[in-house]
């Protein structure tokens, strides 16, 4: 069954620009872990040998770290916004949404103007 994102929520309101987020925070997560994992058995040589010395190369490529980077930059962020609007449920989710994706924007540009 494919997702029809003109569908209504539970709550009525059309999905919108935190269930974008969300989408977009389980995906940077799944990201994450594959990068972890695929780091740990780059780690180990011994057991892989020269797999796993390719498998670093890959790793290392910029490709690979510019999407990990940005991936752990949204993520971060998105994760401080999910910890803020659990302890403050009053806080506007709109205004919270916007902050994450402008922060993300700016914390991207200074990474590429420094980091790579």
């Amino acid at each position: 069954m494919f997702i029809n994102w003109t569908e209504r929520t539970i709550r009525g309101a059309p999905p919108g620009l935190n269930s974008f987020l969300w989408v977009l925070h389980r995906f940077t997560g799944l990201i994450i872990v594959t990068f972890l994992l695929l780091h740990i058995i780059a780690f180990a040589d011994s057991i892989f040998g020269v797999a796993a010395a390719n498998l670093n190369a890959f790793l290392n490529s910029k490709v690979v770290v510019v999407i990990t980077v940005e991936s752990l930059i949204f993520h971060m962020l998105n994760g401080i916004k999910i910890i803020v609007t659990d302890f403050l449920p009053f806080a506007d989710q709109k205004k919270l949404a916007a902050g994450v994706l402008v922060l993300f924007v700016l914390f991207s540009i200074i990474f590429f103007e420094v980091g790579l």
